[in-house]
């Protein structure tokens, strides 16, 4: 006799910092309804998170897909009903214009459950979790949000002896883009505006946040608090009107850079991965930023070669002589120094 109670992964929109409580409030109402056998799982995926102040390791568990929790089940009857009218519970990430929940494809499941399985695996048992001669950043004190490298490592007293250095960050600007191997060092912020069918999408690509018409609403009120919005052609309409607010703080999308597009997965998980835009000012310089400080030498190469060789690709045809005549490595608070161009 054929099984018929098939269960099927599902997003649940919860309400941002809330997402734990959610997991417990639905499992606690699955059981008190004794419905157990339609539902496997409820899944809040967290990485684990080291900081150190006053000389202590502080290790904390971080939401990894914040306003989100993930449910094996076989949503049949009244339990979608049940679980949506769960205190926080927006709703389900993707439904028909029914309101029925969407499931997820096999392709985001294993994307998704992927990421699970690695932030566990990724378990760092030490009881200081750095290494000599790496760079960590400081999070409380006199030096906090400066980058410093662990000069000695005591154990026994659980103490890092750190050596701080000034440092700064370049902000990219636009002409072409390409993917630094290594991303920039910075953890960016990412909004995909798109409707309901693609939602599921988009977060499992890697999107921080998803939505469309309560983000806009949001960002009328005034909420600007992502690094980059990816939308699609069909939603640009609905983004006209709130160009005043963000055109001004370099967050309107725009075909040119792929924030326009129909292959929404893509685009984000490419601006997830490192993507950066790069301009040619006035006067023939390119400026872009290339990483952290925090960042080992073969890192920095690395994406430093990345964008001279797609400058280069870019060459007009019509361009005689030396195209690339100077290169300058520099942080914001220290000298540029000079590079060879023959030798990249």
């Amino acid at each position: 006799m054929a099984d018929n109670n098939i269960k099927k992964w599902y997003v649940v929109r919860a309400v941002s910092g809330q997402e734990n409580k959610v997991k417990a409030y639905i499992e606690t109402e699955i059981a008190r309804l004794g419905m157990e056998d339609y539902v496997s799982q409820v899944l809040v995926p967290t990485e684990k998170v080291v900081t150190v102040k006053d000389g202590k390791k502080l290790s904390k568990d971080k939401v990894y897909f914040p306003g989100y929790v993930m449910i094996e089940a076989n949503l049949i009857g009244e339990i979608p009903h049940i679980i949506k009218s769960i205190t926080s519970v927006i709703g389900f990430l993707g439904e028909t214009k029914g309101g029925e929940p969407v499931p997820l494809r096999m392709s985001e499941v294993n994307r998704m459950l992927g990421k699970v399985d690695e932030l566990a695996v990724n378990t760092d048992t030490r009881s200081i979790p750095f290494n000599l001669g790496e760079t960590i950043k400081v999070v409380d004190g006199p030096f906090n949000g400066f980058n410093g490298t662990v000069e000695k490592i005591n154990e026994e007293k659980r103490k890092l002896e750190v050596m701080v250095k000034i440092f700064g960050r370049k902000t990219p600007l636009e002409l072409s883009v390409v993917t630094l191997p290594h991303g920039t060092g910075k953890d960016v912020k990412v909004l995909a505006l798109v409707t309901p069918d693609k939602e599921a999408e988009a977060l499992a690509a890697g999107a921080d946040y998803v939505g469309l018409d309560d983000y806009l609403q949001k960002i009328k009120d005034g909420w600007t608090d992502v690094d980059v919005i990816i939308t699609m052609p069909a939603v640009m309409g609905k983004l006209g009107p709130l160009g005043r607010i963000l055109g001004p703080r370099g967050l309107m999308p725009n075909p040119k850079t792929g924030t326009v597009t129909m292959d929404v997965a893509k685009a984000v998980a490419e601006v997830k991965a490192g993507k950066i835009d790069f301009k040619v000012d006035k006067t023939g310089i390119v400026h872009a930023g290339i990483g952290k400080v925090s960042f080992g030498a073969e890192q920095i190469y690395d994406n430093a070669h990345e964008i001279i060789q797609t400058l280069i690709k870019l060459k007009p045809t019509a361009a005689k002589g030396t195209y690339i005549k100077g290169i300058h490595l520099t942080s914001t608070m220290s000298p540029a120094i000079a590079l060879d161009p023959k030798a990249v």
